[in-house]
């Protein structure tokens, strides 16, 4: 074999294994941008994700901060849940006074949510079950209770239930459940996203509570705890409005206290306030939870009394001024007591609680000016 040959097989050898390994090189490399482009689509559908959750969150924010109303809330945390964590109902519990307000929400019903309130001893119960919980979680039921833990009652078919804490102002004022007969479907990715949701309406039930505490304040009398004018005339005018659609008999009543500058001049104010005190509690003894009941301001105490004819408010009104005079005052010096004046006016066709409320003060007023420690009827001779 000559010399060239032997070369050229030497050259055909390296150039072959040249190849080789530009393939393996190339392989390796095609392998790596494989890799590198899933490692990117990876990326953006985690980026895409993000900033669909941040777009909800201030979708969410938006929308709750637009609302003052605690069944719109919870809507709105439904609309905005469902997608997130595919729950097919949405319960509120939020603590009120000594009770709970529960608001439920289920998916593709077409009636408004249903809300209710748990009695005073289901209320503790369940404030002691949960008030400690702080952060999510999730509980496996058995495909055949109805409830949790016999306090919380759940959808027919439901096994696992969220339960998310809302937390304002550093304090718990109640929680979310989510519930869903599906395993799985709560997982930590999406119960993150489902939190921050509740934060956000955490903030807004909040804000609602305020402001309805604001109303009932600009709505109520603070010494009597009575509504005042402005509470008492949107109630009184639909009670007035019925009244004389349906032809039923309605009656207001206005009560003065007789002499009352007297009592504050004698004894103070702050016994003046106690008289105002316990005769609007005397007031609200005798009334029935259909009848209205305000301090007009002063010492004069309005009365509205659905289904309530002329004659039997004369016969309430008689019975609120005798048990009025027979109560005692006690002070450092002496005890007094005081009397009232009651004018009485009844609805009549086409009336208006304007009318009502002008020919009861005239039978007030007249009242006071024939000796007082009387109720009187109002009539055209006036």
């Amino acid at each position: 074999m000559s010399e060239e040959i032997v070369v050229l097989r030497r050259r055909l050898e390296r150039e072959r294994l040249a190849r080789k390994q530009a393939e393996q090189i190339a392989e390796e490399n095609s392998r790596a941008l494989f890799l590198k482009g899933e490692d990117l689509e990876s990326a953006l559908a985690l980026e895409r994700k993000t900033r669909k959750e941040i777009e909800t969150l201030l979708s969410a924010l938006e929308t709750f901060t637009a609302k003052l109303n605690t069944a719109e809330i919870v809507k709105c945390l439904h609309q905005f849940l469902y997608p997130v964590v595919a729950s097919s109902s949405t319960t509120l519990y939020l603590w009120q006074d000594n009770s709970i307000q529960i608001i439920n929400i289920k998916q593709d019903s077409e009636t408004d949510p249903v809300i209710s309130f748990c009695d005073e001893e289901q209320s503790l119960k369940i404030w002691r079950r949960f008030s400690k919980q702080n952060k999510p979680s999730v509980i496996e039921c058995c495909p055949q209770e109805n409830t949790v833990g016999g306090l919380l009652t759940i959808q027919p078919g439901s096994r696992f239930i969220l339960i998310l804490p809302l937390t304002a102002q550093g304090r718990i004022i109640g929680f979310f459940t989510a519930e869903t007969p599906e395993a799985g479907v709560f997982n930590d990715s999406n119960i993150i996203i489902a939190s921050a949701l509740a934060n956000e309406a955490s903030v807004a039930l909040e804000n609602a509570m305020l402001f309805r505490e604001v109303e009932r304040l600009s709505l109520t009398d603070p010494l009597t705890g009575l509504m005042n004018r402005r509470g008492f005339e949107g109630d009184a005018r639909r009670s007035i409005d019925i009244a004389i659609r349906y032809k039923h008999p309605l009656s207001v009543l206005m009560l003065d206290i007789d002499y009352f500058k007297r009592v504050n001049d004698t004894y103070g104010h702050a016994m003046g306030d106690k008289v105002l005190a316990e005769i609007a509690h005397i007031c609200l003894k005798g009334m029935r939870s259909t009848d209205l009941l305000a301090r007009f301001g002063g010492e004069e105490f309005c009365f509205l009394l659905p289904e309530t004819n002329a004659e039997n408010a004369m016969l309430l009104a008689e019975r609120l001024r005798v048990a009025i005079c027979a109560m005692r005052f006690e002070t450092d010096a002496q005890s007094f007591s005081v009397t009232v004046s009651i004018g009485i006016s009844e609805c009549v066709a086409k009336d208006s609680l304007e009318n009502l409320l002008v020919r009861s003060d005239e039978a007030l007023y007249k009242a006071k000016n024939t000796g007082r420690n009387r109720a009187l009827l109002w009539s055209l001779s006036q």
